[in-house]
């Protein structure tokens, strides 16, 4: 049987107190939701999108109920930029990163550069975006 992750150590650890579990918590949410945006097919069907935007939705909405100002933010973000209008994967991947950097502008962290290479280098699947799409902004 395999021992559980660092991560998973930390977060059922009795030593960690609930803030330093919930920043961790909310690092893991943001683990999953630009890599399975970044690991899409390049032409997922529509059914594969409304799994993804239907994941998405999930984790936002309801691993983070618990967290009303992120919440609200999800909510406030999903109405300027609606996570329905996303169709494909490199949508899904600018999505991913605008929601990420109006979080951070909200709460004075530092913004991350939104390209296609930039994110797909940081989050794992550089070297099966096309070269085309490598030179989209």
């Amino acid at each position: 049987m395999k021992s559980p992750s660092k991560t998973n150590e930390k977060l059922n650890s009795d030593y960690i107190d609930e803030k330093n579990r919930r920043k961790l918590h909310k690092k893991e949410i943001w683990n999953i939701l630009h890599t399975y945006s970044v690991y899409l097919n390049e032409k997922a069907s529509i059914n594969d999108m409304q799994d993804y935007k239907d994941f998405i939705f999930g984790v936002l909405y309801f691993g983070t109920k618990k967290d009303n100002n992120f919440n609200k933010q999800f909510n406030d973000f999903n109405s300027i930029s609606p996570l329905d209008n996303v169709n494909n994967r490199n949508e899904a991947i600018m999505w991913n990163c605008r929601f990420h950097n109006y979080i951070n502008m909200k709460t004075g962290k530092d913004l991350f550069e939104c390209k296609l290479d930039t994110i797909s280098k940081r989050w794992g699947n550089y070297n099966k975006i096309s070269n085309s799409e490598k030179n989209i902004i």
